[in-house]
């Protein structure tokens, strides 16, 4: 994963954006990451279930340089967030807008697979994402049971309006076992086989790749930060990798208008 250095800082934020949604937006982050090191914790011991004792205490060392690296970059973006010529550069001269429809930005659908969340996507820091029934990846689905997350906020790899991962939340693709397979602390309800997208700088060499959606009971407290959902990544050759998705609901922020005088 690149750093936040090659976030595509002119697309952040457009000329006559408002401070107040920037700052709404930097106080969810940064709720998010308060209990940032028991995060990083539990990905670990998820990580790990499946590996031995040996081997969990090598990786194990060699991730606190990472856990590290992710936290400050985290910060870094925060930071970025806030800066004042970021609010006043000028946007693309090409730019599509999508309104977020009210009641998803309330999060009140009443449906855990229809939503705006909120995960953490190591050096490249938080990102928001939109849950969507009945689309499979970047196409339609064939059922109500399709479900694929689409990014609000993209990063260097994977941009906006790119689908993340996606899973089929039906008897066939539910895994029998549960959530035996993962710490109990994780509260997992239930488990889908799904798909998870990856891609290198500048979305090239896309591909999707094995991984789990996982249904959690939100109650794992500062060890989860109270997450809903969760996707791992298998991840051919490398360990594999949870993301913990917290429901977002937007802050009702008045942004003035520019005159028409």
């Amino acid at each position: 994963m690149a750093s936040t250095d090659a976030l595509p800082k002119g697309h952040a934020f457009g000329a006559g954006s408002s401070s107040k949604l920037v700052d709404a937006v930097k106080e969810a982050a940064q709720e998010m990451f308060a209990s940032r090191d028991e995060d990083e914790y539990l990905t670990e011991l998820v990580v790990d279930a499946d590996e031995d004792d040996a081997d969990e205490d090598e990786d194990a060392d060699e991730d606190d340089g990472e856990d590290d690296e992710d936290e400050v970059s985290a910060e870094e973006l925060l930071a970025f967030l806030g800066q004042e010529s970021v609010l006043h550069t000028p946007l693309p001269n090409r730019v599509r807008f999508n309104r977020i429809p009210p009641t998803l930005a309330s999060g009140k659908t009443g449906d855990i697979f229809d939503g705006l969340y909120i995960g953490a996507f190591g050096p490249h820091g938080p990102e928001v994402l939109r849950m969507v029934r009945g689309r499979w990846g970047d196409e339609i689905g064939e059922s109500h049971d399709c479900v694929t997350a689409i990014k609000i906020t993209g990063d260097e790899n994977v941009p906006c309006g790119a689908a993340s991962f996606r899973a089929k939340i039906n008897k066939a693709n539910k895994l029998t076992d549960g959530g035996s397979s993962y710490p109990e602390e994780l509260g997992v309800l239930a488990r889908y086989k799904g798909e998870g997208r990856v891609a290198k700088p500048g979305f090239s060499d896309s591909h999707w790749v094995e991984g789990e959606l996982l249904v959690l009971n939100g109650k794992g407290g500062s060890l989860t930060g109270g997450a809903e959902l969760g996707f791992v990544w298998a991840v051919p050759g490398e360990r594999r990798l949870l993301i913990l998705f917290s429901s977002l609901t937007l802050p009702d922020v008045d942004i003035a208008l520019p005159s028409r005088d």
